[in-house]
């Protein structure tokens, strides 16, 4: 591409996220009572990745934004040879940031990817060999970490909206690199008409020989990636091409994925919550402790630690008291918060574990859990589905890289499974093996399928079988020497 092409695609940019504004929108019916064509347009307010990372950051909360929440301005008035002067004085008010963002983030991250991706075997009818080529594409799965690959793809889309994970071959090694905002990438996607990602462009930056910042773009197709780095010709900087590689897949090697992040919904309950919460620390710092109130003539104030304080007054009607804020206004306030923070929890579809719901003593059955996280898990679910194709995605080109790299392409492509997630909740350990034992003994569950659903079970469990074949071999032979 020209310089000019690259400026191009950089100035268009991408689609903006958008946080809607309640800005009412009608359409009118024509005179046959039918509405002409259009497309959703819900007139929302855009917001940058970089707003994504300042509201992921409690010092970036927009409660430190004193144009948007301003100090308090104090008039002072002295008096000096009878001249009155006005003075005005900024005096900082309580500002408190709480994460709520990165609690939610971490806490839907925790859900998609606390448990590794589920490989299930498809094929029907397998033989030996492809049971042992299946487990072992399991192996090679874990020994190139593309859990943690995908684990990484979605926290860093769940803060600031979008992400990709890249595959790449180097040194004839299959290799893996996560794209996103919050790493210093900005994405550009470009579709077909099927929605299906055709290219990836890549703005970046990297770090020179010299410790300089030097501009970067890539671009990954079908069957290229191509980089520019953005150097100096002449008295200008322009757009050269440093590399043009064949990246050897038979499809472009990128998965992306964007949504909004998980705190968009809640994003202004948590800053309306902030502000409430600093408000009240600001009332505290004022009325937490009573105010001594006197009236009259007071000599002076007793000091501190002497016992039998007394206030010694001259002035026979001086009075003294104390005073403090209605209680009642105090329990209005705290419930004002616990109802906002409860609904930022209720929102953003997350649980606020305190010790009151743990109430119960000793291990909690799996069934008391999963109700207590209802709503977890019900968001959970709803984003595994969102998040399907991406793990397809991440079969494929994995299954075709290692395929490469391992020289058996052909082998690998002849088996036949499923790779999805399983949504992670926390469960009594003993319980779920027991019941699992339970179904082996009673013969309603298989001992492979016990041994896929073991938490504790290595991908290649099912040797307990022949090791079970093995032991029965032996006992066949030492009764048969028995005999003889």
């Amino acid at each position: 591409m020209t310089n000019e092409e690259i400026k191009k695609i950089l100035a268009n940019g991408k689609p903006a996220f958008y946080r809607t504004a309640p800005i009412p929108f009608y359409s009118v019916p024509q005179e046959n009572g039918m509405y002409s064509a259009e497309l959703p347009n819900t007139f929302g307010t855009p917001v940058s990745q970089n707003q994504f990372l300042r509201e992921l950051e409690p010092s970036g909360h927009a409660i430190f934004d004193r144009t948007k929440y301003p100090d308090k301005i104090v008039e002072l008035r002295t008096e000096v040879d009878g001249i009155e002067t006005v003075t005005y004085q900024r005096e900082p008010i309580a500002r408190v940031a709480i994460p709520f963002q990165k609690v939610i983030r971490t806490k839907t991250k925790n859900h998609l990817t606390g448990n590794q991706l589920k490989f299930t075997l498809t094929t029907q009818n397998p033989s030996d060999k492809q049971k042992e080529t299946f487990t072992r594409i399991q192996q090679r799965f874990i020994d190139k970490n593309i859990n943690i690959a995908f684990a990484e793809m979605v926290e860093a889309q769940l803060g600031t909206g979008d992400s990709a994970i890249y595959f790449y071959r180097e040194d004839k090694k299959l290799g893996w690199e996560v794209f996103s905002f919050e790493k210093g990438d900005f994405l550009i996607p470009v579709y077909n008409s099927y929605r299906k990602l055709e290219k990836l462009y890549r703005y970046f930056s990297v770090k020179t020989e010299t410790g300089d910042d030097e501009e970067a773009f890539m671009e990954i197709n079908k069957s290229h990636v191509i980089e520019y780095r953005k150097r100096k010709d002449g008295r200008k900087r322009e757009w050269t091409e440093i590399s043009n590689e064949a990246h050897g897949f038979s499809r472009i090697p990128v998965s992306y994925y964007r949504d909004n992040p998980c705190h968009n919904d809640v994003q202004l309950t948590i800053e309306e919550t902030e502000w409430a919460f600093s408000q009240f620390c600001e009332s505290n710092a004022y009325f937490a402790f009573p105010i001594l109130f006197v009236s009259g003539q007071v000599d002076s104030l007793p000091q501190k630690g002497v016992q039998g304080k007394i206030l010694d007054a001259t002035d026979p009607n001086a009075k003294a008291n104390f005073l403090s804020r209605q209680s009642g206004d105090m329990e209005a306030f705290k419930y004002q918060l616990e109802q906002m923070i409860d609904f930022i929890f209720m929102g953003s579809f997350t649980v606020n574990i305190t010790p009151d719901i743990l109430s119960s003593s000793g291990d909690m059955p799996g069934s008391a859990i999963r109700i207590v996280l209802n709503s977890e898990i019900d968001k959970a679910i709803e984003l595994s589905k969102k998040w399907d194709k991406v793990v397809d995605d991440i079969r494929e080109l994995f299954v075709e890289g290692i395929g490469i790299e391992d020289k058996s392409i052909s082998e690998y492509n002849d088996i036949s499974f499923r790779l999805e997630i399983e949504i992670y909740v926390p469960e009594n350990t003993t319980e779920l093996i027991s019941n699992l034992n339970l179904s082996v003994a009673n013969k309603t569950l298989s001992g492979q399928t016990a041994r896929q659903k073991n938490r504790y079970a290595a991908p290649d469990e099912n040797r307990l079988f022949d090791e079970e074949q093995d032991k029965q071999l032996e006992r066949e032979v030492k009764s048969k020497t028995q005999v003889v």
